[in-house]
């Protein structure tokens, strides 16, 4: 979110429950560009869920999207998703960890269970008819479905 709205101008806004810290470097950027700077990008300490849908802020949020994202989005990966397709919004999530005993109930159309990031993204790209995959040109986790 730092980088898009900091150093790339584009409006962001930051949905993650946790503190989130800038280090020296993001810090060291800021006071450079003084009061002219962009500043930071907006952080809502919250859970993407079904009551963050349903209060006024979150369905605001999520209709007004220009696209939703989430890189190493963690168990917020299918709510990202849903919560995407839902609003009719864009989207790009790069899955990465599976969490199969958090959410068993996942399954993919051949019945199999989804223990494996492979097996997540193929999942995800059941959900909806038009969705594809790509990779990003990173090392790790860089399969991007949206």
């Amino acid at each position: 979110a730092f980088e898009l709205q900091c150093r790339n101008g584009v409006r962001t806004t930051l949905l993650e429950p946790r503190e989130v810290r800038l280090d020296s470097r993001q810090r060291r950027w800021l006071r450079k560009q003084g009061e002219g700077g962009l500043g930071p990008y907006r952080h809502i300490r919250d859970l993407l869920d079904e009551r963050f849908e349903e209060s006024d802020e979150g369905a605001r949020l999520l209709r007004e999207a220009a696209c939703v994202v989430g890189l190493h989005a963690d168990e917020a990966t299918e709510q990202i998703v849903d919560a995407a397709l839902k609003y009719g919004r864009p989207f790009a999530v790069v899955p990465c960890c599976v969490f199969p005993r958090l959410f068993p109930q996942r399954r993919l159309a051949s019945g199999g269970a989804v223990r494996t990031t492979a097996a997540l993204c193929d999942y995800l790209l059941q959900k909806a008819p038009g969705l594809e995959a790509g990779f990003l040109p990173v090392a790790g986790r860089n399969k991007v479905i949206f």
